[in-house]
């Protein structure tokens, strides 16, 4: 699944030889990657806004510095951020 993590910065760059670990561990155990959505630079607000208008009932991103809760906290919907 070609990805540009949102950013001009990449356009010239490869596309991902692979799904990232995450997905592949999905795709493995049979889940649905319905799509990708669109961010912002290097967030998931994509995603976020994917849940909150019902076109998916999950959705997966990584965070850095707010990009899991913010826009889940702007859309209005449930977000966390896993920790080890």
């Amino acid at each position: 699944m070609p990805t540009r993590y949102g950013s001009a910065i990449h356009e010239n760059d490869d596309n991902a030889p692979a799904d990232s670990a995450a997905v592949a561990i999905l795709r493995a155990a049979g889940a649905l990657i319905l799509g990708k959505t669109a961010t912002t630079e290097f967030a998931a607000t994509g995603s976020a806004a994917a849940v909150a208008d019902f076109q998916v009932p999950i959705s997966m991103g990584s965070q850095t510095g707010g990009s899991i809760i913010r826009p889940g906290a702007y859309n209005g919907i449930y977000a966390f951020k896993v920790g080890i």
